[in-house]
């Protein structure tokens, strides 16, 4: 019988949506930002640029995501895999190896 388990794909989904519209975001210096910090009145905060940071790496644009921010290279490569981790049936911590030994007895001699 085969289980239903509808929160399965619930984490892939999200991050792959991130990742789309991440894609596909213009970014632009003058939009209005959802920082929390710049809200309570804060210069900068260590999040600040990660978002066009990742934008910039996911076209593979190194030098200029390095500038916004210098964790969105990471910040991509881990939100890649983690899709692609979540999704693809990947083998538990156990590889199951088909034994091909030959018995032995006490005597340390092959038997057949």
């Amino acid at each position: 019988m085969v289980s239903f388990k509808p929160f399965k794909y619930t984490e892939p989904v999200i991050w792959t949506t991130v990742l789309f519209l991440l894609f596909f975001w213009t970014p632009s210096e003058t939009e209005t930002s959802l920082c929390i910090f710049r809200f309570i009145g804060f210069q900068s905060c260590p999040g600040c640029g990660i978002g066009h940071a990742i934008h910039h790496a996911l076209h593979v644009n190194l030098a200029e995501s390095w500038q916004h921010h210098f964790a969105g290279i990471p910040a991509a490569g881990m939100l890649i895999y983690q899709v692609f981790h979540n999704l693809l049936p990947i083998k538990n911590k156990k590889i199951q190896h088909e034994s091909r030994t030959v018995p032995h007895d006490a005597s340390g001699i092959a038997t057949r």
